[in-house]
């Protein structure tokens, strides 16, 4: 079992960092052209992105239309999506670090860290809640995910940061793994709308709600099964553990009475 579990980890490792890549890109360009307000790149972006999914000039000139209509939120609430896609950037980027053993040896820096961690996700996370459920353009679905999502990503920080103050590690772990899904379901959004416009285009703003309940969904399920496998891997281990401790006290214990008899 642990040795198809260390297979997945490799795995998943590659899959994760290439999430990574998508979210932290996709980031950077986002606040690139917030704070150049280079509305010529981010068409050239998006028009870029269109021509993957579909040859279509028809349909390739209606979504342009519906993206000009879902970006007028954005330009008049500019400064929440700066602190939305900025903060979110920083917090994929950063993220990984707090999973790292290596990381953790240095004890300090891994609690300031996961201290910054949590100031950057938090205001992330309202300003996103902000767009799915003030101003949505993709209805019911973007509100109900968006709500559902960045709710549990809001209560999985928090409920980190409080298990770890009562020096429970095993719990911590469990909810930033959470946590971390969740901010990497972003990418898998991405890639999710990047199939199914490809493959049954519709109009952007319909294609909100399975984008976001797929990406989340897929993503937080992915970890979900991940806590489950590694919480019984680590019960294991820890099983082992306590019961070479207790042969070593017995071992002991023999060993003072043997001492004695022989004095």
């Amino acid at each position: 079992m642990d040795r198809a579990l260390d297979h997945v980890k490799r795995a998943g490792g590659v899959l994760v960092a290439l999430l990574i890549v998508i979210g932290v890109i996709a980031s950077g360009a986002r606040s690139y052209v917030i704070v150049k307000r280079s509305e010529a790149t981010l068409r050239a972006l998006q028009q870029g992105l269109m021509g993957m999914m579909s040859d279509d000039e028809g349909q390739l000139a209606a979504w342009t239309r519906q993206m000009s209509v879902m970006e007028q939120r954005f330009t008049t609430h500019d400064v929440v999506l700066l602190l939305h896609t900025a903060a979110g950037g920083v917090f994929l980027l950063l993220a990984p670090l707090q999973f790292s053993a290596r990381m953790r040896r240095h004890r300090a820096l891994h609690r300031w860290l996961g201290r910054a961690l949590l100031l950057i996700a938090i205001p992330s996370a309202l300003a996103g809640l902000f767009f799915g459920l003030v101003i949505p353009v993709g209805g019911i679905g973007e509100m109900t995910s968006t709500g559902f999502f960045g709710a549990l990503f809001v209560f999985a920080m928090l409920r980190a940061f409080i298990a770890i103050r009562a020096h429970d590690v095993a719990t911590h772990r469990e909810w930033m793994i959470r946590a971390f899904a969740v901010g990497l379901g972003i990418s898998t959004i991405r890639i999710i709308g990047s199939v199914i416009q490809t493959f049954a285009p519709m109009p952007v703003q319909d294609a909100i709600a399975p984008m976001f309940w797929l990406g989340w969904g897929i993503t937080s399920l992915v970890a979900e099964w991940w806590i489950r496998a590694t919480r019984r891997s680590l019960s294991t281990h820890v099983a082992q553990l306590h019961a070479e401790v207790e042969d070593l006290r017995r071992g002991w214990g023999e060993h003072d009475r043997v001492d004695v008899a022989v004095r």
